[in-house]
């Protein structure tokens, strides 16, 4: 599953020190990882840390910029190790 796939990257991130970049659409993801880049027309727009993301900060983030908020779907969490 999903949450299987994101507990091994983080396990190769910890255990190995290895450098995960994931390429997604979905801002649900960002909340499992430590560092969440944003990037509109090949621009770094957001260097986020992890303890500072969540969907109202990005929605925040695109309202000062002027910029209309990004739709962002919100679907159940199936990951059962995250309370």
């Amino acid at each position: 599953t999903g949450a299987e796939i994101l507990a091994l990257f983080r396990e190769l991130n910890r255990d190995q020190g290895r450098t995960i970049v994931i390429v997604t659409h979905d801002p649900e993801i960002g909340r499992h990882m430590d560092r969440v880049i944003g990037l509109r027309d090949g621009r770094l727009v957001d260097n986020i840390l992890s303890e500072y993301y969540g969907v109202e900060v990005l929605e925040e983030v695109e309202r000062t910029r002027g910029l209309e908020p990004v739709p962002v779907v919100r679907r159940p969490s199936t990951d059962t190790t995250t309370p």
